[in-house]
């Protein structure tokens, strides 16, 4: 794999960064740290960052200032590509390896091993391992949602109308019987299985780019192209047969979103890879207020696209790196400052109604809704809304903590041998999947196009290189 060598840049960014602070410091002025974060602009930021400013002034010696971004996959690759100033950022795996090689992130070891204590004592062991890319920690996971499990999430009025248990649904073609008495009942029936995670279920784990996965199962770690697996046909048969019933919407691969009708009650089921402990009371408000239930259909498992997913990383451009890495451990403790930064400040932007739960106020100027229990680092320091049971965090906690760890947790593939065939790839899957998993074509005529596509999108080079790293991957953990 790939040395990316951005070592001198960084010693020189965290060499000047207390020179500047100190010098700040010295003229009154306190250094201000910018943070990027994925979301809809409030109204209140800027009263919100200064309710912050006065709580960490002494505490952390720095200013806060929070810009809120809703086209953040656009505006921050320009930040990051015009070499703009800010410390630290909202990030995913994609932006994680993306950047890494381009030197626009600090690694963070150094900065937790002097800074971060909390963050560490905090962090499940597989949320650092996960972050790595050769080696080093690049971003901080979120820390109650580092596992994927498949979950079908039911309203639960349907599962008493048909006599049926939420327990005794496992497999996908468990969801069989249920379909067809929603399908009797609900002439509209729309379900769009999109997010399917139908490879966890089956005990796949990807490579990060497409076509490449491994069975966790198996001690070699072969990678293979999931796409010409048996399991594959076997769930894009089963949609067929679904989308044949009348069970998927016809208009499934382009019109996907079901948020109308869920409200609407049109769409009692959907399929999901994520399951939160405690998440009925934020599923039941998109279902109209309708009771939810969740259906697992598959083992809870910690692997590199969840530890990925949702992160905080610092900037290769930030002038104070180690007063980042400060505000963000403060945080990771600090109840009172955490809840200032997601929910806003008491009295304007939420209530107390009970010593253990408080009610938001949407029209405040300052609701960041479901992203601010998953775009921010620690949501069990959140306060409890309404309706949520006092361990909701700490049960998600421990969920996380007991799930399996995928066998190539914290492996980083390297995209650029082989850069042109991934994009190839990529654009292929993109063509054919989601028409196959819908069930919207046949898969008898369409899987072999586009398995054929694929080995002409270079595929089998893809795989090769894929296999070349994990095998040397795999020598650096015995």
């Amino acid at each position: 794999m790939k040395k990316f060598i951005v070592l001198p840049l960084i010693l020189s960014v965290m060499g000047v960064s207390m020179v500047s602070a100190r010098a700040q410091q010295q003229s009154g002025e306190l250094p201000e740290l910018l943070w990027y974060v994925l979301g809809d602009p409030q109204p209140d930021t800027a009263e919100v960052c200064a309710a912050v400013n006065e709580y960490i002034k002494d505490k952390v010696g720095a200013r806060l200032r929070i810009v809120q971004v809703s086209d953040y996959f656009n505006k921050l690759p320009m930040v990051i590509a015009g070499q703009e100033t800010f410390d630290f950022a909202w990030t995913n795996g994609s932006l994680i390896y993306q950047y890494v090689p381009r030197g626009a992130w600090l690694p963070l070891d150094n900065l937790l091993s002097q800074y971060g204590q909390n963050i560490v004592k905090g962090s499940p062991p597989a949320a650092l391992e996960g972050a790595k890319v050769n080696g080093q920690i690049y971003g901080l996971s979120i820390q109650s949602q580092l596992n994927s499990t498949t979950v079908a999430v039911i309203e639960k009025q349907w599962l008493d109308r048909f006599n049926l248990k939420a327990e005794d649904i496992k497999s996908f073609q468990d969801l069989d019987p249920l379909l067809a008495g929603l399908k009797r009942e609900l002439p509209n029936l729309s379900f769009v299985p999109g997010n399917f995670a139908w490879q966890l279920t089956y005990g796949y784990d990807s490579l990060g780019v497409e076509p490449g996965y491994i069975k966790m199962s198996d001690p070699n770690l072969k990678v293979v192209n999931i796409y010409a697996t048996p399991e594959y046909k076997e769930i894009i048969s089963l949609t067929r047969s679904w989308f044949e019933k009348g069970y998927i919407r016809a208009d499934a691969v382009t019109q996907p979103d079901l948020t109308q009708d869920k409200l609407a009650g049109r769409a009692p089921v959907e399929i999901d890879w994520v399951y939160s402990v405690g998440s009925e009371i934020t599923r039941a408000e998109q279902h109209g207020g309708r009771e939810m239930v969740h259906a697992f259909l598959s083992d809870s498992v910690v692997n590199t696209n969840t530890v990925t997913s949702c992160m905080t990383s610092v900037s290769a451009t930030s002038k104070n790196p180690e007063l980042a890495m400060k505000f963000l451990d403060l945080m990771m403790a600090d109840a009172y400052l955490f809840n200032l930064i997601t929910r806003g400040i008491e009295g304007k932007h939420w209530t107390r109604i009970d010593k253990d739960h408080i009610r938001l106020n949407q029209d405040g100027g300052y609701y960041l809704g479901s992203l601010g229990e998953w775009v921010y680092m620690r949501p069990t320091l959140l306060y409890l809304t309404e309706g949520e049971t006092p361990t909701r965090w700490a049960d998600a906690l421990e969920v996380a903590m007991q799930a399996t760890p995928s066998p190539i947790l914290g492996f980083a593939f390297d995209t650029e041998p082989v850069a042109n065939e991934v994009a190839n790839c990529t654009a292929v899957v993109k063509q054919y999947e989601l028409q196959l998993i819908t069930g919207s074509v046949d898969p008898n005529r369409v899987l072999p196009e586009f398995l054929a596509a694929l080995e002409a999108a270079g595929s089998a080079k893809v795989i090769a290189e894929q296999q070349r790293q994990l095998d040397a991957w795999k020598l650096t953990k015995r």
